[in-house]
């Protein structure tokens, strides 16, 4: 705040101090951007994952045959972020080495058979069925 004195000059006027010369101010920028980058990459990977989360849906698993002996269960309720029936088991195979491909097996969604590119939905019954032999 500038002293006034009683003829409305500020006291640098009075003694022939120069001002500095009124400028607009820079336009701010948040620290982050502009000083920490690193910041900035966290705060977008973690925007990410926020993304992919929100994208995490439950699934209620069922696996016969072979599949269940080397999951060594028939069934589990599992939190995927697959949205087709072929990444879903892509992934399962991947984490439990079930060691089948997908053209072995048929898929089925709410007990109807679907093709491998079957759209899946949270809350959806997906059952993998390796092929079958008896007599």
């Amino acid at each position: 705040m500038r002293a006034l004195r009683a003829c409305g000059a500020t006291l640098a006027q009075c003694h022939g101090i120069p001002l500095p010369a009124q400028t607009a101010d820079p336009p701010r920028v948040p620290p982050a951007r502009s000083r920490h980058p690193a910041r900035a990459r966290q705060r977008q990977h973690t925007s990410r994952l926020a993304e992919r989360h929100q994208a995490m849906n439950t699934y209620q698993i069922h696996y016969f045959g072979l599949l269940g002996e080397r999951r060594g269960r028939s069934d589990e309720a599992i939190t995927s972020d697959a949205a087709t029936a072929r990444e879903l088991y892509e992934s399962l195979a991947t984490e439990h080495a079930f060691g089948m491909p997908c053209g072995d097996l048929r898929a089925a969604v709410n007990e109807e058979m679907v093709s491998w590119d079957h759209a899946l939905k949270d809350g959806d019954d997906v059952a993998f069925l390796p092929p079958m032999s008896g007599g």
